[in-house]
C-alpha cells in the first residue's frame, strides 16, 4: 500500500431529486472524515456539491477537484458510494478506468468497496449502470405525480407565467401581478391593431418596458450570453406570451419539457400535448381579445417593407393562375410592386409569370370595394341581421369547442389513472389494456368532434362587432386588424383583374377590374 502521505481529497454530494437535505451532506463530510483519519490519509480538502444532480459533472466543487488533480494537488480521491461521483455510467466509467488511472489517481468508494490500487472490480460496470438507472426511475415517478398535479389545474412550476404570480396563501394557484399584467395588455393590444411582433418590441422598447427575465430578477447571475439574449424583448419572448391560454384564464402547462434525464436544454412541446385546464385563475386578457389574436398568428403575418411600414395586404393576395402568395417589391423610385413569387424562381422552379400591379392601386381598390357595400349593400337592418347570424352560429361552436376540450382533459386525467394503477399493483396488465383501449376510443372520438366544431372564434357582442365593420368600411384610417377580419383572400390574374372574397359572405365573391394599363 502506498504511504499514508499521499493527499487525499474527499468529494461528496447530495441532490434535491434525491430528497436529500444539507445534513445528508454534514453526514457525508463526517463519514469521509472519520475513513481518511482511520486509514491515516492527509486530507487535503473537502469538496462538496450541495444540490447538484448526478447525471452530469457540471458541478463547481467537481471541477475544482478535476483542476487540483490537473494541478498535481492530489493523489486520492474518496467517496462515500460509487453514486457520489456519478450517476451517469458513460462519464462514470471515463474518469474511474481513463481520467483517474492516467494521472495516477487512486480512487476509493468506501461503501461499494472500491478501490482503485487493488484494481478495477469487475463488478464496478455493472455499479455504473444501476446508479445511472436511478435518476432514469426517479425522473419517470417525478413525472407523473407533476403530470397528475397539471391535470387538476395545479400550477408546478418555480416561477409563475410573467404577468402572473403565486398566491402566497397557495403557491399551486396564480393570481395577477398587476404592473406586469398591463404589459401583457399591451402586447396584446398592439398586435390586434398591427398584427406585428416586430411592432409589438419596438413599442415596448420606446416604452422602456423590462423584459421578463430582468423584471423577475432572474437574469443575474446568468452567463453572458444568456443575459445578452434576456435584457431585451425579442420575439419568441412575444410570442410565447401571445400564443398561452394562460393569458385567458386556462392554466396551460408542459409547453416544454428537457430533452433527457442528463440533457438540460428544454424543448417546444407540440401544442396538441399542452396541459390546458380550464377557468384556473383571473384571466389579464378577455377570451375574445386572446382567440382573436391566435386567429391572426395562425392565419396571417406582417411583412414589413425595408422603411419599416406594414404591407396592409400582407398574407391575403395571391396569384389567381399559380395559387402562390404575391410578394412585395420596390422600383427604382418609391413605388411597390406585387409579384407572383413562383415568376421570381430560377430554372425548373419557375412556373408562372410575374402577374405585376401597383401595390397601391389594389389597397385602393380593396378600400373602394369595402365602402360601397357599407354604402350600398348592407342597411342597418340588414347588417344587424347578420350579425345575429353569425354570433348565433359561432356561440353554439364556441360553446360545443370548451366542453369537447374539457372532455378531452378528463379523459387525459383518465389514461393517467390507469396507468398509476397498474404501476402501483392495483390493477392487472389484462385489465388495464382493455381499459386503456376504451379510454383511447373515446379520446379519438372526442379529438375528431372537436376538429370538425372547426376554428370558430368566440364573437363580440352585436353593438361592438357593428361598430367595428361601420368603421373599418369607412377605411379612414385602413385597420390591418379589421380588415383582416373581412377579406378572406385577393387573387391577382394575368389581365390584371382583381378578385375578392369576402370573409363574412358566404360564399360571397365580387371581382373589381383595372380598365387602364398600370403607369411605369
Amino acid at each position: 500500500m502506498k504511504a499514508n502521505k499521499d493527499r487525499a481529497a474527499l468529494y461528496a454530494r447530495i441532490s434535491r431529486e434525491d430528497g436529500e437535505t444539507s445534513q445528508s451532506l454534514e453526514n457525508q463530510r463526517e463519514f469521509l472524515l472519520s475513513y481518511a483519519k482511520s486509514m491515516g490519509f492527509y486530507v487535503a480538502g473537502v469538496y462538496s456539491d450541495d444540490g447538484y444532480s448526478g447525471t452530469n459533472f457540471e458541478r463547481p466543487a467537481f471541477k475544482q477537484l478535476i483542476c487540483d488533480i490537473e494541478a498535481g494537488k492530489i493523489d486520492i480521491v474518496i467517496t462515500k458510494d460509487l453514486s457520489r461521483l456519478g450517476r451517469d455510467y458513460i462519464g462514470t466509467g471515463e474518469f474511474i478506468e481513463r481520467f483517474f488511472p492516467s494521472r495516477k489517481i487512486r480512487f476509493i468508494a468506501v461503501n461499494d468497496h472500491l478501490d482503485s490500487y487493488r484494481g478495477v472490480d469487475k463488478m464496478a460496470p455493472f455499479l455504473y449502470v444501476f446508479n445511472d438507472f436511478y435518476p432514469r426511475d426517479i425522473s419517470d415517478k417525478v413525472r407523473a405525480v407533476l403530470n397528475h398535479k397539471r391535470i387538476s389545474g395545479d400550477f408546478i412550476g418555480s416561477f409563475a407565467p410573467y404577468g402572473y404570480k403565486k398566491d402566497l396563501t397557495n403557491n399551486n394557484k396564480l393570481v395577477i401581478d398587476d404592473t406586469a399584467a398591463e404589459t401583457v395588455r399591451i402586447i396584446f393590444d398592439v398586435y390586434l391593431k398591427t398584427t406585428s411582433v416586430s411592432e409589438v418590441i419596438r413599442q415596448l422598447a420606446a416604452l422602456n418596458i423590462p423584459p421578463p427575465s430582468v423584471y423577475s430578477g432572474r437574469a443575474q447571475g446568468r452567463k453572458t450570453a444568456q443575459i445578452g439574449r434576456n435584457m431585451i424583448w425579442n420575439a419568441p419572448m412575444v410570442r410565447r406570451i401571445l400564443t398561452n391560454p394562460t393569458y385567458a384564464g386556462h392554466l396551460t402547462q408542459n409547453r416544454s419539457r428537457k430533452l433527457g434525464v442528463k440533457i438540460n436544454r428544454q424543448i417546444a412541446v407540440s401544442r396538441d400535448e399542452w396541459i390546458t385546464v380550464l377557468n384556473t385563475h383571473e384571466p389579464v386578457v378577455s377570451q375574445e381579445v386572446f382567440d382573436r389574436v391566435n386567429e391572426l398568428m395562425a392565419t396571417k403575418t406582417a411583412r414589413r417593407n425595408k422603411s419599416g411600414d406594414c404591407h396592409l395586404l400582407s398574407g391575403l393576395v395571391f396569384c389567381a393562375d399559380c395559387g402562390m402568395p404575391m410578394t412585395f417589391q420596390k422600383d427604382g423610385g418609391n413605388r411597390r410592386y406585387m409579384v407572383c413569387s413562383s415568376s421570381r424562381r430560377t430554372g425548373a422552379q419557375k412556373t408562372c409569370f410575374s402577374h405585376c400591379i401597383r401595390e397601391d392601386h389594389v389597397e385602393r381598390l380593396t378600400a373602394e370595394l369595402l365602402r360601397s357595400l357599407c354604402a350600398n349593400v348592407f342597411t342597418d337592418a340588414e347588417l344587424e341581421s347578420l350579425i345575429a347570424a353569425a354570433l348565433d352560429r359561432n356561440r353554439g361552436n364556441h360553446t360545443g369547442k370548451n366542453a369537447l376540450t374539457q372532455k378531452l382533459n378528463e379523459n387525459r386525467l383518465l389514461r393517467y389513472r390507469l396507468y398509476h394503477d397498474l404501476v402501483s399493483g392495483k390493477m392487472e396488465e389484462i385489465e388495464y389494456k382493455a381499459l386503456y383501449r376504451l379510454a383511447e376510443q373515446d379520446r379519438a372520438r372526442l379529438a375528431s368532434e372537436l376538429e370538425r366544431c372547426g376554428d370558430g372564434e368566440k364573437p363580440p357582442d352585436t353593438d361592438s362587432l357593428k361598430k367595428e365593420l361601420i368603421s373599418l368600411l369607412q377605411f379612414s384610417p385602413p385597420d390591418r386588424a379589421a380588415l383582416l377580419r373581412l377579406i378572406g383572400k385577393i387573387l391577382i390574374h394575368a389581365d390584371k383583374t382583381v378578385e375578392f372574397f369576402l370573409s363574412f359572405q358566404d360564399p360571397g365573391q365580387h371581382t373589381q377590374e383595372q380598365s387602364a394599363a398600370l403607369s411605369s
